[in-house]
C-alpha cells in the first residue's frame, strides 16, 4: 500500500509520561508553521507531564490515532526509544507504529535502541528504520527541515 499524501496526511507526535517537552513543542511548532497537519496523540491520560514537568493536552487520543493512521505519513516520539517501551503492555502503541510503517510512514526518534536495550521482541520491529533527531541547537534546524520536507510530500 502506498502511502497516501495530500491535505488528508497527519503527523502525529506521541505524547507520553516523562517523554521530553521541548523536542516535542519544536516539532510541533514547526510542523504546524510549515502548514503540516499534525496532532499531539494521548498515549495515557488527558494531560500528561514531560520530563521537566511541563504538562501537555494532546490534540487526539490514542484511539482515534488508530482510526487515522492510514493517513499518517510521519510519526514523532519527542525523547529515546526506550521512553516508549513503558506502553508495551498496550497493542495499540504496537499497531500504530506496525500500521505507520507498513504504509512507508516515517518514524523519528531521540534515540534508538541497542539490540541488547530491547526487552519486547515486538518493538525490535524497526529499530533500523527509525530516524534519529539531533539534540540540543540541531534539533531545531533538523525539526524545520523535517517540517518542509513533510509539507512538500504529504
Amino acid at each position: 500500500m502506498q502511502r497516501l499524501t495530500g491535505p488528508d496526511s497527519y503527523t502525529f507526535v506521541l505524547w507520553g509520561e516523562a517523554f521530553k517537552e521541548i523536542p516535542a513543542t519544536i516539532f510541533v511548532g514547526e510542523l504546524r508553521r510549515a502548514g503540516v497537519r499534525v496532532k499531539i496523540v494521548g498515549l495515557n491520560a488527558q494531560r500528561t507531564t514531560g520530563h521537566f514537568g511541563l504538562k501537555l493536552v494532546p490534540d487526539i487520543t490514542l484511539d482515534e490515532a488508530l482510526k487515522l493512521v492510514e493517513r499518517a505519513i510521519c510519526i514523532i516520539i519527542p525523547g529515546d526509544f526506550e521512553q516508549l517501551q513503558q506502553f508495551h503492555h498496550d497493542p495499540r502503541v504496537e499497531e500504530l507504529l506496525t500500521r505507520a510503517r507498513n504504509n512507508h510512514a516515517r518514524v523519528i526518534v531521540g534515540r534508538r535502541l541497542n539490540p541488547s536495550e530491547v526487552n519486547h521482541q515486538p518493538w525490535a520491529f524497526a529499530q533500523k528504520e527509525l530516524i534519529e533527531f539531533p539534540e540540543k541547537y540541531a534539533l531545531i534546524e533538523f525539526a524545520e527541515q523535517t517540517a518542509n520536507s513533510l509539507a512538500h510530500t504529504g
